[in-house]
């Protein structure tokens, strides 16, 4: 999955980071805001291929754009054995 910010998307984080910072706040909050309900959608989804953040969903008037392949395979996680450790064990 692919994560791409538009270039205003950039712009308006920055806006937001000042604003936020000549009023005293902490602007790491900003952006577990700003991400959190994509952190929450886009893993549990496996037919997502790409996440754009646009400047109208960093000033909450859009959500992201998200591009779905529905021919996407989802991948298979391991089960925690790794089978390329050989016979050294």
């Amino acid at each position: 999955m692919k994560l791409e910010f538009e270039p205003d998307a950039l712009v308006a984080i920055a806006e937001k980071d000042l604003s936020a910072q000549n009023r005293g706040q902490r602007t790491s909050f900003h952006y577990g805001g700003l991400l959190g309900s994509l952190m929450f959608e886009v893993p549990s989804d496996p037919y997502v291929e790409k996440v754009t953040v646009t400047r109208d969903f960093v000033e909450g008037k859009a959500k992201a754009l998200i591009f779905r392949n529905p021919d996407r395979k989802p991948v298979e996680l391991s089960s925690g054995t790794n089978e390329n450790q050989g016979d050294n064990a």
